[in-house]
């Protein structure tokens, strides 16, 4: 089970330009002095007409590895994207017709609404300290956060994990609230999501998904933009969508994918397992600010989790 770690307050106060007193970074976090400095600078760049489309390109794969340093993978497992509950949707997706997906009663509905909205899933809701034992054979995937948002409560992770691995279920995590004050590693997980407006003290608009291997090979382009050709730059315009078969950045889903992809799937089909309506394209660039931000929450000290106390959780 992950566990808070000592954290001195004394150590990190001079990264932030804050006030003393704000207790609510598990709702919002507050942004790093070098937050401020890329965003402003980018903005005059920005004003002055100095900024191309190519210059967010080494930002993305910064920002891929700062995080990857953060939840203990490669960056070749990272993607990138706006919303943690975009980033669900793919995982939802990629689940046949009357799947079983145990989740949490009262869960963030990020973690929960891609399942349900798809109409044709089993979805079960059990309280809290009752998530391992719901883990049955017969389950298809449990979803949930590894701190909850709502309290703060942390998740029994090993117990979720060996129940999981007995009855062969899948695992989706959401590190939303975890990542920045409580050890977590993606790799514990079929797949986990992260948004990084809290402990990772960086703006709205950024969130990154990681995806293991069994998993992965399940998952369909539902999202696939332009930046997802094997030649981005190419990709811009036509019909003819050469996808990329091994990512090194933002692809397939509209955001940044693991290495070793089975070959693209050709147009006008999909994977037998896959169901549902495409969505559309969610490929975004990260902002020049990201990389900064997450590159400096590498190197801070993890601190105690609080719960979120406030409604701001609009991006997730």
């Amino acid at each position: 089970m992950a566990r808070p770690v000592a954290f001195d307050p004394r150590v990190v106060d001079h990264l932030f330009a804050t006030r003393p007193g704000y207790l609510d970074a598990a709702a919002l976090g507050l942004p790093f002095h070098a937050t401020l400095t890329a965003v402003r600078d980018h903005l005059e760049a920005w004003e002055a007409g100095n900024v191309r489309a190519t210059d967010f390109d080494p930002l993305v794969e910064r920002a891929r590895t700062a995080y990857a340093q953060i939840v203990g993978t490669e960056a070749s497992r990272v993607a990138v994207g706006s919303q943690t509950s975009v980033q669900v949707s793919v995982v939802a997706q990629a689940l046949p017709p009357d799947a079983r997906v145990v989740t949490v009663e009262g869960e963030f509905s990020s973690v929960t609404y891609p399942f349900l909205a798809r109409g044709d899933l089993d979805v079960i809701a059990v309280p809290f300290d009752a998530l391992a034992e719901a883990i049955t054979p017969g389950t298809a995937l449990v979803a949930f956060a590894l701190v909850q948002s709502a309290d703060g409560r942390i998740a029994d992770v090993e117990a979720i994990r060996s129940r999981a691995s007995a009855a062969e279920a899948m695992t989706l995590c959401d590190l939303t609230q975890a990542t920045g004050v409580v050890p977590c590693r993606a790799d514990d997980w079929d797949a986990t999501v992260c948004h990084t407006y809290k402990w990772l003290s960086c703006p709205r608009g950024l969130s990154f998904l990681t995806v293991a291997d069994p998993l992965w090979s399940r998952l369909a382009p539902v999202q696939a933009g332009w930046f997802a050709g094997e030649d981005r730059w190419a990709s811009t315009y036509g019909h003819d969508p050469a996808l990329a078969e091994t990512p090194t950045v933002v692809t397939w889903i509209g955001c940044g994918l693991p290495g070793s992809l089975p070959r693209a799937v050709p147009v006008g089909s999909a994977p037998p397992s896959i169901s549902g309506t495409p969505t559309r394209t969610s490929t975004s660039y990260a902002r020049s600010w990201i990389a900064d931000t997450v590159e400096t929450t590498v190197r801070r000290p993890s601190q105690t989790p609080l719960a979120d106390h406030g409604p701001r959780e609009h991006d997730r």
